[in-house]
């Protein structure tokens, strides 16, 4: 699936930079919740990662990318 290559891609890249550099949204424009699994299907975060996207800390942020990479692979 093309959404999930790139979701794939985009997560390497973000964890792969300097740690001080700004965490971009993981966000792709795909906002529909799978009731089972409770994840967006497009960038695979929960409703309470993507609500506190705005205030999280840069840390935060790197480590909902980093659960974001850990679904992928299950």
């Amino acid at each position: 699936m093309v959404v999930t290559e790139r979701l794939r891609a985009r997560a390497r890249q973000v964890l792969e930079k300097d740690e001080r550099e700004p965490v971009p949204s993981p966000c792709q424009s795909i906002c529909s919740m799978d009731a089972k699994e409770g994840l967006c299907l497009g960038c695979l975060r929960t409703l309470q990662e993507i609500a506190q996207w705005s205030q999280a800390s840069p840390q935060d942020k790197r480590q909902v990318w980093q659960k974001i990479q850990s679904r992928l692979e299950s």
